[in-house]
């Protein structure tokens, strides 16, 4: 919205004359985590763009001033624009729009979040969507979605067809309901920026530009980056893509580095070379060291990294050594009880005084979804409470990761892919793991086979969980209600020998988990 607000006019957004967007861009944010713009009246629209059909353009200096920058912008795609008053993110996505576009085969097809990652970051959010031959309506052909790469686009490299055509309804739909999504407005800004006729010295100096959590930038939106600087050489970033976990996105460092360098080539073709010269690729640096977490939570989170690789080895760099912890820790915790008293008992042990459970500063309990978050128990009144999207970049002491598998986007039969996995890990380390759980009642998690285009969703959910994991320093605690989602998982970690395991039945609750915060927490 900056960006928009500070390159030559016409805006992405409709403004007032001081620049200002008329209608507050940030007043709400979705589940996901991103802007809601507020729906427009019409009638306030349609006096701001004014009565007279030229967009409410004023004559003499200033109206000369707005013809001549309306001359490198699209105008048919500028008013069509400034007439949107609505942010479509995923979860617009997945419950407004997501039944209206499809019928019944194709929702029992497809998860609404694989469709969006594809939209988000190949159809309309890769570096060739800017750039191709419909750039000026910012996505990709539908034979030029076909040419991808299945490396890059590894989701749904056998049946793109069926893809595009949900997202040419999709797209009908947005301009139906003169509604955007964000790829609409960093594709505006890019168009604007790479013009010939802009002059970035002109609008602002920005020398260097440092980016952390990389991964979770569409190509489209690093390409701007490379744009937005005066020196597209002086770019520092950072990233783990094991934590791509923003809804939609797509992202390896391979795919980086070809930006880098599709970005000269098109510097080269349009005669836009920066005073800076060729736009270099860069180097990949792989710091193989953890300062947060210690052995025994990486050694969880890899275990975590080992299914990605098995199962989903183009979703992220895998080829990149594990990380190294600098010193020893204790294994995170199994809380085996599906009572929220019973864990309420275990975490508070026979301290605990009242209804609620006192938790330190350092200490979060992480979810799911914001739903989740909001209708936690009441024993949990007191403590800080976030879910594993607000949590990333964030590090705690203490981490309860609560009900992840029960509130999980993969269904439990799609979990039990994962034990699949273990039999074969198994074999090839013997000796190392421990062997079936024998007590009366339980019933071992069945393997079953894996089938990407049915289990496709677990990419995300595992990203998810490697997020949380990697949230704690010293402890991290694991509880789900529901035995029959969690037992793939749970069987995984324990006969790997990750983690303990801890009930009511047969430990002592002496050693607590909640903690009291002192005065300056």
């Amino acid at each position: 919205v900056l960006l928009d607000g500070s390159l030559p006019r016409p805006s992405f957004f409709p403004r007032n004359r001081n620049g200002a967007p008329i209608n507050d861009v940030f007043a709400n944010a979705d589940q996901d985590g991103n802007a809601v713009v507020e729906d427009l009246p019409d009638d306030d629209l349609e006096e701001e763009q004014g009565n007279d059909g030229n967009g409410g353009k004023e004559g003499g200096a200033e109206g000369e001033q707005a013809d001549a920058e309306e001359d490198y912008v699209d105008d048919d795609d500028n008013a069509e624009n400034r007439a949107q008053k609505r942010e479509v993110t995923y979860h617009v996505f997945a419950t407004e729009l997501w039944p209206k576009i499809t019928n019944a085969r194709v929702r029992e097809k497809f998860h609404p979040l694989l469709v969006w990652s594809e939209i988000k970051s190949f159809i309309k959010g890769s570096f060739k969507a800017l750039t191709s031959s419909t750039a000026q309506r910012n996505y990709l052909s539908a034979d030029e979605y076909q040419q991808l790469g299945k490396k890059m686009a590894s989701n749904f490299s056998g049946d793109r067809t069926s893809v595009y055509d949900v997202f040419k309804r999709y797209r009908d739909e947005l301009r139906r309901r003169r509604w955007f999504d964000e790829c609409d407005l960093v594709s505006s800004i890019y168009q604007r920026l790479a013009h010939p006729h802009f002059r970035l010295s002109d609008a602002w100096t920005l020398h260097r530009l440092y980016v952390d959590e990389t991964q979770d930038f569409t190509q489209a939106e690093l390409a701007v980056i490379l744009l937005a600087g005066q020196d597209p050489n002086k770019l520092f970033l950072t990233g783990d893509t094991a934590q791509s976990i923003m809804r939609g996105v797509h992202f390896r460092f391979k795919d980086l580095k070809s930006l880098f360098h599709d970005e000269n080539n098109r510097q080269l073709a349009s005669l836009s070379r920066t005073a800076a010269g060729p736009v270099r690729v860069p180097p990949i640096e792989h710091l193989e060291y953890n300062y947060r977490s210690h052995s025994g939570i990486l050694c969880m989170a890899a275990s975590v990294v080992d299914l990605l690789s098995r199962y989903f080895p183009q979703s992220f760099d895998s080829n990149l050594p594990r990380d190294k912890a600098l010193f020893e820790g204790p294994k995170p915790v199994i809380l085996q009880t599906r009572s929220v008293a019973d864990l309420a008992m275990i975490l508070a042990g026979n301290k605990r005084s009242g209804s609620h459970i006192e938790f330190g500063a350092r200490q979060v309990i992480l979810v799911q979804s914001s739903d989740v978050k909001d209708k936690l128990p009441n024993e949990f009144s007191m403590a800080l409470k976030m879910t594993i999207f607000e949590a990333k970049g964030l590090e705690f002491d203490d981490v309860l990761l609560y009900n992840f598998f029960t509130n999980s986007k993969a269904s439990s039969k799609d979990w039990r892919v994962v034990t699949q996995y273990l039999e074969e890990w198994l074999q090839q380390n013997p000796g190392d793991g421990l062997p079936r759980i024998d007590e009366d009642g339980y019933v071992p998690p069945r393997p079953l086979d894996f089938d990407n285009d049915k289990h496709k969703v677990l990419c995300s959910e595992l990203k998810y969980l490697y997020t949380a994991v990697t949230r704690s320093r010293v402890n991290v605690w694991l509880y789900d209600e529901n035995s029959e989602c969690r037992a793939p998982m749970f069987d995984y970690f324990r006969r790997r020998r990750l983690v303990r395991v801890r009930d009511t039945a047969n430990q002592d609750l002496a050693d607590v988990f909640s903690k009291h915060s002192t005065n300056e927490e």
